[in-house]
């Protein structure tokens, strides 16, 4: 097979795709830009790294079969897709922390196409980046773009230096320099999180972050979780989110495969389900499981002294939206139990990933721990709810102030 007809196989695949830039360019413009960038800048002339490159999406993003790929063009064009596309059935967070972390241990012609698919997107991002895409969220991709370039090895210095060109501009264009300003936990409070947001009164510079849990128990879930889209807010996972999430992720496969869901709603989570569309479990796909700024740390409930964020396991991260309590040898425990055996994380956190901000635990009042600010108030019990504005995201602690609004009504009961 010849590299045209690898433009040809991946045009067809990629058919009915656009680009998320502004003018929503056909998605093959992508494919053949990575191979273009293999060919005059790496000085690439090997053709089955060029058609790699053409056909890098389309096991990840098309549904094409690995046998496809093999008839037509060879094991070795199948095995470098393969090594280049993501597992699509993990979070979006995981897939780039696994990208992060496997970078310095890919071969030399996975680096290749590595390199050429991270400098054609942040090339797409200086050129016309998403309408949705807020600064912070560029600036973040550009980020992590960098650490994979700087990860990766270095068998291609015109690759490489190219790429650092590329990412640097971007870094420079849309480095933050308003405030970090987080949101408590929400839960369909509209009309008190737009209260909020007006005493704030946040610039165009500074990054609105809302740290989890949007959906459930509050009168206007749906609404406050498209209010959010809307706006472009980053959002953290919440445990709510993320129950929605495995729930329908369940259920797709059920109607693929025939498997049972094994999780079950009651009527009122299920009708919350049955209203939320596509753009919304979109939304909610993209949600991290932690955001990291300098020496700042957001997640939604709460981390062991033995978490490395970057380098978790699937279950690690998963479980730091759960996380409340740990029993006396500092893991994470689900249970209540007696406060002889248990303790609170954030009383035991020893500040190795970070000032945390987080919510999840419910107080009366912003809770200050050494290392630690939870900001969940119990808006939805009747409290109020509460943003921290950071000014200094090096030295969080010493830069951060509270802002706070009353809850209109208590909207769901607080179990004891």
């Amino acid at each position: 097979m010849t590299l045209l007809k690898s433009i040809e196989f991946a045009s067809l695949k990629h058919r009915d795709q656009r680009r998320k830039d502004a003018i929503k360019a056909p998605y093959i413009n992508h494919c053949i830009r990575v191979a273009s960038i293999l060919e005059d800048i790496g000085g690439i002339d090997d053709q089955e790294i060029l058609m790699a490159a053409i056909l890098h999406d389309t096991i990840e993003d098309t549904g094409t079969t690995a046998k496809e790929i093999e008839n037509l063009f060879g094991v070795r064009v199948l095995k470098l897709v393969e090594m280049v596309s993501d597992d699509k059935t993990l979070s979006k967070q995981m897939r780039k922390d696994l990208q992060v972390e496997h970078a310095p241990h890919v071969s030399s012609d996975v680096a290749l196409v590595k390199f050429a698919d991270k400098i054609a997107n942040c090339e797409d991002l200086l050129v016309s980046a998403p309408p949705s895409w807020s600064n912070a969220r560029i600036y973040d991709y550009f980020q992590w773009s960098n650490s994979v370039v700087e990860r990766l090895p270095k068998i291609n210095i015109a690759l490489y230096e190219y790429a650092k060109e590329v990412m640097d501009k971007g870094l420079k264009r849309y480095r933050q320099e308003g405030r970090t300003i987080i949101y408590g936990d929400l839960h369909g409070c509209l009309e008190e999180f737009k209260e909020l947001r007006a005493k704030v009164n946040p610039m165009p510079d500074d990054r609105e972050i809302i740290i989890g849990d949007i959906l459930d128990k509050g009168p206007y879930s749906i609404e406050t979780l498209r209010y959010a889209n809307e706006k472009n807010f980053e959002c953290l996972m919440g445990n709510h989110e993320y129950r929605y999430l495995r729930f329908h992720n369940h259920q797709e496969k059920e109607q693929l495969t025939g498997k049972k869901n094994p999780m079950t709603f009651g009527e009122e989570k299920m009708g919350m389900y049955e209203n939320l569309s596509k753009d919304d479990f979109d939304y909610i796909s993209e949600m991290p499981f932690y955001i990291k700024i300098n020496n700042l740390t957001l997640l939604h409930g709460g981390i062991t002294n033995d978490i490395v964020l970057e380098s978790a396991k699937k279950k690690k991260l998963e479980s730091v939206v759960y996380i409340r309590h740990l029993n006396s040898d500092g893991k994470w425990t689900s249970m209540k139990g007696t406060s002889s055996n248990q303790q609170l994380w954030n009383e035991v956190y020893d500040g190795n990933q970070g000032i945390i901000v987080y919510g999840h635990s419910d107080y009366k009042e912003v809770n200050v721990d050494p290392y630690a600010i939870g900001i969940d108030t119990g808006c939805v019990y009747g409290n109020k709810l509460t943003a921290v504005v950071i000014e200094d995201t090096v030295n969080p602690m010493e830069s951060y102030e509270i802002v706070d609004v009353r809850a209109n009504e208590e909207y769901f009961e607080l179990r004891s």
